[in-house]
């Protein structure tokens, strides 16, 4: 009976020391789990400060070239202006001399009118003056296609 006992006693020991034996087999294998968690985690934390920073020079980035492009936008618009500008006023200049030419064709056929000079001279005269009306008729239908130019740009 002794044996018994002992034996009991000795098995007990035994369940007793595997039982905390395993315990601590647990214990460390859960711990490196929880190890090898935190190390990907703070991997995780790394690689999401490297897409923030990434995100931030993108958005650098793209705020400069809209600035650049706003800048070549506004410079293209300033040159076109002023070719706008300079035609406009060279046009002025040919409407200005041709509205000379056709005043001075009008003295000149009340001239002729005047003198009674009849044949040659007055229909030469009077086509003279039909091909500057037709020609400044042009010139205004072209002046003001520059006026719809203009007024598109709003200059």
């Amino acid at each position: 009976m002794v044996e018994v006992i002992i034996i009991s006693i000795a098995f007990g020991l035994l369940v007793f020391f595997g039982y905390i034996k395993g315990r601590k087999l647990v214990i460390d294998f859960l711990v490196g789990k929880v190890n090898s968690i935190k190390e990907e985690f703070d991997s995780l934390q790394h690689l999401q400060f490297e897409v923030e920073q990434l995100y931030k020079k993108t958005l650098n980035s793209k705020s400069a070239i809209e600035k650049d492009a706003k800048k070549i936008k506004d410079d293209a618009l300033l040159c076109t202006k002023n070719i706008i500008a300079e035609k406009k006023k060279a046009l002025d200049k040919v409407l200005c001399l041709k509205k000379e030419n056709l005043q001075n064709s009008i003295i000149t056929l009340r001239t002729a009118e005047e003198n009674k000079l009849k044949g040659e001279i007055v229909k030469d005269s009077v086509k003279i003056v039909e091909r500057q009306l037709k020609s400044l008729s042009n010139d205004k239908k072209l002046y003001a296609l520059l006026g719809k130019c203009i007024k598109k740009i709003g200059y």
